[in-house]
C-alpha cells in the first residue's frame, strides 16, 4: 500500500435508485478513510453481500460498514495489509467497549464479518493466514411485547389528528388567499406584503434572516421569524404528522410503506361505485397492498390522501424530480427545499404530538397491531385481520394478533360452549324434524348431525367453503368442524358415536374387499381417525359400556 493511491471519481461509489430509476442516495466508500485497495474490496464485498436487499437495508448495512471503518482507523488495523488474524475478535472487543446497544453492536458485527467472509472467498491478500471469523454473538435482550393502543386510545388519537388537520387546512387556505391578493383586513394586507417581499428577495423561497434588510427584518420578527413564515405558507414535517398517523390507522398499512405513498394512489373500484381503492407498494414483500374505502366520507383514507395532496400541492414544483410523485412531501426550512421527511424526524415530531395532546406513548408500528386486534375482535376471525393487513399467510397475521390478545375472545367462546352444554344437560335430548332444526338454529340451539355429533350452528358458515345463512357444505364431516359439541358423558351421543364407529369399520372392511379403499380414505378416513384416536378414547369405560347396550346401527345411514 502506497501513499500514491488515488480514487477515480465515482470508482468507489454505490448509487441507490428508486423504482422509477431516480437517484435516491450514493454510498461513498472513499469517505471511509481507508487505503484504496481495502476500500475497493469492502465495496465489492458490500455489493456482493447486500446489493440484492432493499434500499433501506443497504443504507443500514452501509452504516454498519462505516462503523467497521471507524474501528479500522481508530485501532490502525486497516492501515497495513493484510488485516491481523485476530480482526474479528478485536472488532468484537472494540464494539463491546464502545457502549453501543447489544442489538446495534451485533448488526455491525454481522455486516462486517459478512464482508470479510466475501474477502476470504475471493482469496485476496486482505486477510492474514489463520484468520478466524467465528466469534461469540452479543447477548441481545428479548424484545419487550408491543404496547398496543386500545380502541378508545386509537379513537382519541384520531380526534387529535382531525383537529390538527382542520387547523392546517385553514392556515394553508388563508396563506393561498393572501398570496393571491385577496385581503379581508388591513392586517392581512400587511402580512401579505411582507411575505411577498420575502419571496422576491429569496427568488420564490423565504430567504435566510441574514439576507433580509434590517427594516424588513423587524417586521419579519414580529410575525414570528423566518421559520414561522415558512411554515405559514408551506406544510412542515410537523404538519404532515396528523395526516400520516390518520392514514396509517385508516389503511392499517406498514409505516415505512405508507410514507412512500404516491399522490396517484387513489383509484376507483373496478366493480362498485360506492367504493374506491387506495393502492401502494410494500417493498419488503414486493407485493401490491390495497384497502377499499367508502366514497364521500370526509375522514376515509382516500379523502385524507386527497386533502393532504391539496395542502402540499404548492410544493410539488419545488421538489426534486424523485419526490414530485410522492404524497408526504413537506418544506424543510434548513435546506430550503421540500422533500419526504425521514422516519427519524417523524418520530421526533411524534414525541411532541403525544406530549401536546397528553396521550399515552405509542409508535407508528403499534397502530398496525391495533388494527389487527380490532379486526380480530370484531368477529373473532383471523381471516379478516389477514385480509386487512394484506398478508399472504395467516402465520404472519398471528404475529400481530397473538394468543395473549385473543385470550378474552377465547374465554368468551369457551363460556358460550359451556352454557350450551349446560342447557343441553338440563333439557335432555330428542330428535328434531327439519322444520324444528330451523327453529333451533334461530334460537341458537345446537342440532344433531348425521354422524351423531351436535353442531352449534350449521348455518353460520364457519367451516371452510361454507357461507353464512346456508347449510354447511361439510355438514357430513362435522368431526373436523370447530362448531361441533361432543358431550362425552351423554349416553345417547356416545351410543351414536359407537354406532358410527361400527359402520365406518364395516365400510372400511368392505372397501378393502370391493376395491374402493382409496375412496374410503378420501371420504371417511379423517372421521374414522378422529373417532378412534381422539374422541372414543376420551370416553370413560363405564359410559362406553352402558352406551354400547343402547347402540342402534339403524340411525346411521348406509355408506356407499
Amino acid at each position: 500500500m502506497t501513499s500514491n493511491d488515488r480514487y477515480e471519481p465515482g470508482e468507489l461509489e454505490v448509487p441507490l435508485y428508486d423504482a422509477e430509476g431516480d437517484l435516491l442516495f450514493v454510498m461513498r466508500f472513499e469517505s471511509l478513510g481507508l487505503p484504496f485497495l481495502l476500500a475497493s474490496v469492502l465495496k465489492d464485498g458490500f455489493v456482493a453481500q447486500f446489493g440484492h436487499t432493499s434500499n433501506s437495508a443497504q443504507r443500514q448495512s452501509f452504516s454498519c460498514i462505516r462503523k467497521f471503518a471507524s474501528f479500522l482507523r481508530s485501532t490502525g488495523a486497516g492501515m497495513q495489509l493484510p488485516l491481523p488474524a485476530t480482526i474479528a475478535c478485536d472488532l468484537r472487543s472494540w464494539l463491546q467497549a464502545s457502549g453501543l446497544a447489544p442489538s446495534t453492536a451485533q448488526s455491525v458485527l454481522n455486516a462486517s464479518i459478512s464482508v470479510l467472509e466475501y474477502c476470504e472467498r475471493r482469496d485476496v491478500d486482505i486477510l492474514s493466514r489463520g484468520t478466524r471469523l467465528i466469534v461469540d454473538s452479543f447477548k441481545v435482550p428479548p424484545t419487550s411485547p408491543h404496547s398496543v393502543p386500545s380502541e378508545d386510545m386509537v379513537k382519541d388519537i384520531l380526534k387529535c389528528c382531525y383537529r390538527e388537520i382542520e387547523s392546517i387546512e385553514a392556515r394553508i387556505a388563508t396563506a393561498k388567499r393572501l398570496l393571491a391578493g385577496v385581503h379581508n383586513t388591513d392586517l392581512e394586507k400587511d402580512k401579505a406584503q411582507i411575505i411577498g417581499e420575502l419571496l422576491v428577495i429569496g427568488h420564490g423561497e423565504i430567504p435566510r434572516r441574514t439576507a433580509i434588510p434590517a427594516a424588513l427584518r423587524r417586521l419579519v420578527d414580529s410575525m414570528g421569524g423566518v421559520r414561522a413564515i415558512s411554515q405559514y405558507i408551506w406544510i412542515s414535517p410537523r404538519d404532515l404528522l396528523p395526516f400520516y398517523i390518520a392514514i396509517l390507522i385508516q389503511t392499517s398499512g406498514n409505516a415505512e410503506a405508507i410514507l412512500k405513498l404516491k399522490r396517484s394512489c387513489v383509484s376507483p373500484h373496478p366493480l362498485r361505485d360506492d367504493l374506491e381503492r387506495v393502492v401502494w407498494e410494500k417493498p419488503r414483500s414486493h407485493r401490491e397492498q390495497r384497502i377499499e374505502a367508502p366514497v364521500g366520507r370526509s375522514w376515509s383514507a382516500a379523502s385524507l390522501i386527497r386533502r393532504l395532496a391539496n395542502v402540499n400541492e404548492n410544493l410539488t414544483t419545488k421538489c426534486e424530480k424523485k419526490d414530485r410523485k410522492k404524497l408526504f412531501i413537506s418544506y424543510m426550512t434548513a435546506s430550503k427545499k421540500p422533500c419526504v421527511p425521514t422516519n427519524t424526524l417523524l418520530y421526533l415530531e411524534l414525541k411532541k404530538f403525544v406530549e401536546l395532546h397528553s396521550l399515552e406513548k405509542f409508535s407508528f408500528s403499534s397502530l398496525r397491531y391495533a388494527n389487527a386486534f380490532a379486526h380480530f375482535r370484531a368477529n373473532g376471525s383471523l381471516a379478516d385481520a389477514k385480509r386487512r393487513l394484506n398478508h399472504v399467510s395467516i402465520a404472519t397475521t398471528l404475529r400481530y394478533a397473538d394468543i395473549a390478545a385473543r385470550r378474552d375472545h377465547h374465554d368468551t367462546v369457551i363460556l358460550g360452549f359451556q352454557g350450551l352444554m349446560a342447557r343441553l344437560s338440563l333439557s335432555g335430548s330428542r330428535d328434531a324434524s327439519p322444520s324444528e332444526r330451523q327453529v333451533l338454529w334461530r334460537e341458537q340451539m345446537p342440532v344433531d348431525t348425521v354422524f351423531g355429533f351436535r353442531c352449534r350452528n350449521p348455518f353460520e358458515g364457519i367451516a371452510e367453503g361454507s357461507s353464512p345463512g346456508n347449510l354447511c357444505l361439510q355438514f357430513h364431516k362435522c368431526a373436523t368442524c370447530p362448531g361441533a359439541l361432543i358431550p362425552l358423558d351423554n349416553l345417547e351421543v356416545v351410543a351414536r358415536l359407537l354406532a358410527t364407529d361400527a359402520v365406518l369399520r364395516d365400510a372400511h372392511s368392505r372397501a378393502i374387499r370391493e376395491g374402493w379403499l382409496a375412496r374410503f380414505q378420501l371420504l371417511y378416513e379423517p372421521t374414522r381417525r378422529i373417532l378412534t384416536e381422539e374422541i372414543l378414547p376420551a370416553v370413560s369405560a363405564t359410559v362406553r359400556t352402558r352406551a354400547a347396550r343402547m347402540m342402534d346401527l339403524r340411525v346411521i345411514p348406509p355408506l356407499e
